[in-house]
């Protein structure tokens, strides 16, 4: 149960992170993003989110 908790954490970690950078990524171009930007950055935001949502569903179970 520890091991899964640590996972979840740091999949929970990850994925903040992941979110954050791409969202800066895809906010912080000038010239406007490309084609593949304008679909990447989005698609990691949308995955990343999923992964905290489902870190901190296995946080919030009890042990």
């Amino acid at each position: 149960m520890q091991k899964q908790r640590r996972f979840a954490m740091t999949v929970l970690l990850l994925s903040t992170l992941v979110f954050a950078l791409s969202s800066a990524l895809w906010r912080g171009l000038d010239s406007g993003p490309g084609p593949l930007l304008a679909i990447l950055c989005p698609l990691l935001m949308l995955l990343a989110l999923i992964g905290q949502f489902s870190a901190l569903l296995a946080l919030a179970k009890r042990p």
